[in-house]
């Protein structure tokens, strides 16, 4: 799961790109077990229909989620995700968020069970998936 928003400038786009990067290096048996979400803070501009294309373009199972904003920042909360509308003058985009940026690693009973700056790379974040893949139930 990450949170962010589908104008970020930079920081967005290159979690979501380790991640997909991850994605890769699983087996077709492994990323099949794996499910990646992305969740928008900015429900006013990124729509259900443009997240499903966004998310695709990064890998072809992910799936992108928004809703209320009261919504969001219930959930927001749940992980400990913090971010703010900044407004940016003289600038076409009129504002961005400033946000955390972890990558979190849910196991398959919906437990967080892994953290990570959304720095991590693409191999550590295979790591910490075939770890959790291997888990008896």
């Amino acid at each position: 799961i990450y949170f962010g928003y589908m104008s970020c400038p930079d920081i967005c786009p290159t979690s979501l790109w380790n991640l997909s990067s991850a994605m890769r290096l699983l087996t077709p048996e492994q990323a099949a077990q794996v499910q990646g979400v992305f969740v928008s803070l900015d429900p006013e501009r990124d729509s259900p229909s443009a997240m499903a294309l966004f998310v695709k373009g990064f890998y072809e199972s992910f799936i992108g989620l928004t809703d209320s904003q009261e919504s969001l920042d219930k959930v927001a909360r749940q992980y400990s995700v913090v971010y703010q509308k900044v407004a940016l003058k003289d600038s076409a985009m009129g504002y961005v968020l400033d946000h955390s940026s972890v990558i979190y690693l849910v196991d398959r009973h919906g437990v967080l069970r892994y953290f990570s700056p959304h720095n991590a790379t693409p191999e550590e974040i295979v790591v910490e998936l075939v770890r959790l893949l291997n888990e008896a139930d």
